[in-house]
């Protein structure tokens, strides 16, 4: 088996080809795939409908602006004609919408990289200061109150994935990725 330094550097350096890959609702037979359970509904997925394949990879879900992003482990499904979809809802029910990088390998191999590393991964920022950018608008928008009301906790889209934090914890988070990104170099 690769070492993880290396598997991760091979992720981190394939972040410029990422894909989004659209999210596809299904229920076939009542079944609905379960939300954080990619892996399992993939595999179900596949077992009831031949043809189709399961691509695991790793799927952006936050980031810290100069940071960097961190990589969820994630699995997605390869239709028949080669197209990617994404069946696995996120916890607002909304589709998950970060970009994908696919694992180079057989699966033995992915889920043992995730069962020996964790889950996630972080990869350097490919754009520091459009990221500070996007970190200061996230800011301005938790400043405005939202129909009259300011919220303790909420969920906060961050780049193309959620992160569910208290509203102090991602303040802080995203201060300090901001005033990093502006140091000068």
């Amino acid at each position: 088996m690769e070492n993880y330094q290396d598997y991760a550097a091979s992720i981190c350096g394939r972040r410029p080809s990422a894909v989004v890959v659209p999210f596809v609702e299904v229920s076939p037979d009542g079944w609905k795939p379960e939300v954080r359970k990619c892996h399992a509904n993939v595999r179900r997925w596949i077992e009831a409908n031949p043809g189709r394949r399961a691509v695991h990879g790793w799927i952006v879900d936050a980031s810290f602006g100069s940071a960097g992003v961190r990589l969820a482990a994630h699995s997605v499904v390869r239709n028949l004609d080669g197209s990617l979809i994404d069946i696995t809802p996120v916890e607002n029910g909304q589709p998950r919408g970060g970009a994908f990088v696919e694992h180079q390998g057989d699966s033995a191999t992915f889920f043992q990289m995730v069962a020996a590393n964790g889950q996630c991964l972080i990869c350097s920022s490919l754009d520091p200061e459009a990221d500070a950018a996007e970190l200061q608008a996230m800011l301005d928008d938790l400043d405005a109150p939202k129909n009259g009301q300011r919220f303790g906790k909420k969920l906060v889209q961050i780049r193309a994935g959620f992160v569910d934090l208290p509203q102090e914890t991602l303040r802080d988070v995203l201060d300090e990725a901001v005033s990093s990104a502006r140091k000068p170099k």
